[in-house]
């Protein structure tokens, strides 16, 4: 009976120390599992950081663009709005001068005639 009492504690010490060494094993892979999958968590994270960066930067890039585009096109707008109304000017310039040039040139005709 002794024998068997003792061979029975073995067996019930062995397995709690089974039971145990189940325990810490298991403890240890939740921890390492969790630990990995925060990892991965902050990795994901990460990345889609700079993606949303990347497109942002290229939404931005792309509105700077028009704009530049337009502000150019206002410009040479109102460069050609300028040019015009210059040359609208200096064609009103050279034809009153030369109105007069004209008008010079025929009262020195019609008194060279009356001489």
């Amino acid at each position: 009976v002794t024998m068997i009492q003792s061979s029975w504690r073995r067996f019930l010490a062995a397995r709690e120390a089974t039971s145990s060494a189940v325990t810490i094993q298991s403890s240890t892979r939740r921890y390492l599992a969790k630990k990995r999958f925060r990892a991965l968590v902050r990795a994901t994270v990460v990345i889609q950081r700079s993606v949303r960066r990347w497109r942002a930067q290229c939404a931005y890039q792309r509105k700077k663009e028009a704009a530049v585009r337009i502000q150019a096109q206002w410009r040479r707008f109102l460069a050609e709005e300028v040019f015009w109304f210059y040359h609208e000017s200096a064609v009103v310039i050279e034809t009153f001068v030369r109105q007069k040039l004209a008008q010079r040139r025929y009262v020195q005709a019609q008194s060279a005639v009356i001489l």
